[in-house]
């Protein structure tokens, strides 16, 4: 399948209705990329009723990342794709799914100057192979579309392992706004999450841990200063609040 092709839920329908499994899962590959907040419920349920098993355990993977974003008819759309709704609960009941709030004190000021051109950047390690699947990061006292560039990189090798530009949308209040993301990490390994946040001002937090240990020391994180950091997020205060984990 051509990477240009676009209808590929149609062609997805054709591979299902004519027994071609292969078609089929080319299908769900190349739909994968396109699984998102706003996408990842009807896509799953979709891929059910087209025998798409690998999207369905994808999207239900996704999910039980974010459910948030299950809103309240979630039940009702779910209702016909049994296969899906196990395959979430599944999902939830085997990962454990963590946060990490690295900060005491939260919405310490709305004086945190975000030109864009900036960077926020924190260096992390966890001490057992894990999922980082979200960062949280502070909005403002408006309530208007905050545009973003988020990378996480592999501090040995220099290499980016996950970019994207998106935008979240600021509450008016301190509490920190989630970013569902996803990086495999490796144990005991350096990594640096470097945000570009266009915003005349945000709030931050201060009073932070250089480590934090959840699970009774079963994954204990470690924060270090980033040199990549221009925009004088550190340990100690800054954007970047929260750490999402699966492990």
């Amino acid at each position: 399948i051509e990477d240009t092709f676009d209808d590929l839920k149609d062609l997805l329908m054709i591979g299902d209705k004519y027994q071609i499994p292969s078609l089929v899962e080319d299908c769900s590959k190349k739909l994968l990329p396109t699984i998102s907040r706003s996408t990842a419920l009807e896509l799953g349920t979709f891929a059910e009723t087209y025998s798409a098993h690998s999207l369905v355990d994808k999207c239900a993977e996704f999910l039980a990342e974010n459910l948030d974003v299950l809103n309240k008819n979630w039940k009702e759309d779910v209702k016909k794709s049994p296969l899906f709704l196990a395959s979430i609960l599944g999902c939830v009941k085997s990962a454990h799914f963590l946060e990490v709030s690295r900060f005491g004190s939260n919405g310490y000021d709305e004086g945190w100057g975000c030109s864009g051109n900036r960077v926020d950047a924190i260096t992390f390690e966890v001490s057992r192979p894990s999922s980082l699947i979200s960062i949280g990061l502070y909005g403002s006292r408006d309530t208007d579309t905050i545009p973003v560039k988020i990378e996480v990189k592999r501090n040995v090798s220099s290499s980016v392992l996950f970019s994207m530009s998106t935008s979240y949308k600021s509450s008016g209040k301190e509490d920190p706004i989630k970013i569902p993301l996803r990086v495999d990490l490796e144990a005991e390994t350096l990594y640096t999450i470097c945000v570009y946040i266009s915003k005349d001002y945000t709030f931050s937090g201060n009073e932070g841990e250089s480590e934090v240990n959840l699970l009774g020391g079963r994954l204990r994180v470690q924060f270090m200063d980033s040199p990549e950091s221009t925009n004088m997020t550190d340990v100690e205060w800054g954007q970047i609040s929260i750490l999402g984990f699966k492990i």
